[in-house]
């Protein structure tokens, strides 16, 4: 909604509402039996033993693509591995920008793609048709994608920069949905940047990580 030329905030709050202010089962029968049909013809020669090897091998490679490409399907972003910035990172060793992603998805079917920032540039807010997106027009997005700036060397923008096209905007430290699965919330992704008007590096260092909000968390 929009009403005279101003965001409107949605009346709702969750949990993680502060702020920070200035500088601050198979037998063991059925297993052996398993176990010399596998092993006893391939091991008669060193060929079968050979052929053994890149059969398992070949089996947890496919099995580690699958595993790994599941968990974050559709997930695109910068890893960001400025040790500077290394306590930006959550508790899965995910950087901002990782989880920004993972967070926005929720509002994109269960993908997102946050590119790596070219030099000089930095994240713009939402434009367009994501002016009403509250995945976006929220704090706790301002302040993850304010880290991924960051983690790339980069200057963010301040939280009326990010949110001057937004036609409505999340009450500060809440999120329209629940964390999804893959991922957790750093805490001082929570710190309420309306009061700076910024996100504050000092401050959110200062909060750090833990407790982090999980998968299924409502904020």
């Amino acid at each position: 909604m929009h009403q005279s030329g101003r965001c409107l905030d949605r009346r709702r709050r969750g949990p993680y509402n502060f702020f920070i202010k200035g500088p601050t089962n198979h037998s063991n029968d059925a297993h052996q039996s398993f176990s010399q049909f596998l092993l006893v013809p391939l091991f008669t020669t060193s060929q079968g033993f050979r052929t053994l090897i890149m059969s398992l091998r070949a089996v947890l490679l496919s099995s580690l693509f699958f595993f790994s490409g599941f968990a974050a399907a559709g997930i695109s972003a910068p890893s960001c591995s400025s040790s500077t910035w290394s306590w930006t990172s959550n508790s899965l060793g995910q950087s901002a920008c990782t989880v920004a992603a993972f967070m926005m998805s929720t509002c994109n079917g269960g993908s997102f793609t946050i590119n790596p920032l070219l030099p000089g540039n930095a994240y713009s807010g939402p434009s367009g048709s994501d002016d009403s997106n509250l995945c976006k027009c929220n704090t706790i997005a301002y302040s993850l994608l304010s880290a991924c700036d960051a983690c790339q060397g980069a200057e963010w923008i301040s939280w009326t920069e990010y949110i001057s096209n937004c036609t409505e905007v999340e009450l500060a430290s809440t999120f329209p949905n629940p964390v999804p699965a893959g991922t957790s919330v750093p805490l001082w992704a929570f710190i309420d940047v309306t009061i700076e008007g910024t996100w504050d590096s000092i401050s959110a260092a200062i909060v750090g990580d833990t407790p982090e909000a999980g998968p299924g968390t409502i904020l």
